[in-house]
């Protein structure tokens, strides 16, 4: 690209013109290629000095990439993860996008324990998908060549217009269906509220227990898990990221839960959130336990051997405050 100022400086270009355009037309055109050339030498500097980034990145070990962001012409923002999957999603979120920008992958451990579940058959349920981060994060690794898919289910309305255009730009996915529907103990309505920049702290119910200053709201459907996995489906692995709801989300799942034995869940546990929907920790335990499942810590895979020293009791239970867990039998 840095020919262009020889080019000017020689008068070569003017050469070229001369036999077919006036003095007055070479010199207009002739700036025109001069400013055309200063713009695609200063991006040839932008690309040398990403590039000497990434290099450094290298030489030092590092981990992960440098911060990547794109802003897009509608408002939203087009990052590049670690794992290579790509997103559209919202410049102004306060929670996920500032860890997508600049470490280039959101809940680290999570990703990776869900990731070592991945085989080409693996059926994932992801409620409360958000736009769409572990859904075409699964998604992806099934590949469209396996058996597998992926429910993905997103019950606000901006981050479902997301997560629809993030499936669409991933590319060699598993099937993936996506349901703009809140998941619950039964079908309805409700209100979801979401607070301003935060999408993924949206509360579904009753906005008196609500401590944002502001927190517009939209009605959306309500559909248990039962009625949403098709009836021959079994499924492996479940995300379940509800902010409080999880009672209503098992309530609504036993026949799933029922036919798919080995199903694993990584679930948040927040007593202060649950307690905010309308449930205690105890019947969140019961809950649990009715469903035939165990609680224990987060660990680097679902294999019996990383789960075996794991297992939290009751009063353990009782006293997290708040974490992710894993469900299972």
């Amino acid at each position: 690209m840095a020919i262009w100022s020889p080019l000017m400086q020689s008068g070569t270009v003017r050469k070229w013109l001369s036999p077919w355009r006036t003095q007055a037309e070479i010199d207009k055109l002739t700036i025109l290629l001069a400013d055309l050339g200063a713009k695609l030498e200063g991006v040839e500097q932008r690309l040398s000095a990403q590039t000497s980034e990434l290099r450094a990145a290298t030489v030092a070990g590092l981990s992960r990439p440098p911060p990547f962001g794109c802003p897009m012409p509608d408002g939203a923002m087009l990052v590049h993860t670690v794992h290579g999957n790509r997103y559209l999603i919202d410049p102004l979120d306060c929670v996920m996008g500032p860890e997508l920008i600049i470490h280039r992958q959101w809940e680290a451990d999570i990703s990776a324990l869900l990731l070592s579940a991945v085989r080409p058959d693996l059926n994932f349920a992801d409620v409360g998908a958000n736009f769409g981060y572990f859904t075409c994060l699964l998604g992806a690794r099934i590949g469209a060549g396996g058996g597998g898919r992926v429910i993905s289910i997103e019950p606000n309305p901006a981050c479902a217009k997301l997560l629809r255009r993030n499936v669409e730009i991933n590319w060699s996915m598993c099937p993936i269906d996506v349901l703009e529907c809140a998941v619950g103990d039964k079908s309805g309505r409700l209100k979801l509220y979401v607070p301003d920049n935060h999408s993924a702290n949206g509360y579904l119910g009753d906005a008196d227990n609500l401590d944002w200053t502001h927190f517009p709201s939209v009605e959306v459907d309500v559909r248990p898990l039962d009625d949403i996995v098709p009836p021959d489906l079994r499924l492996d692995v479940m995300k379940v990221d509800v902010e409080g709801h999880e009672h209503a989300v098992f309530a609504g799942a036993r026949g799933v839960l029922a036919r798919s034995p080995d199903v694993a869940i990584v679930m948040e546990w927040s007593p202060g959130q649950m307690i905010r929907a309308g449930y205690s920790v105890e019947a969140m335990r019961s809950q649990l336990r009715e469903c035939g499942l165990r609680a224990f810590r987060l660990a680097p895979s679902f294999a019996p051997e990383a789960l075996r020293d794991g297992e939290l009791s009751d009063d353990q239970l009782a006293s997290l405050g708040y974490g992710n867990i894993i469900a299972t039998r």
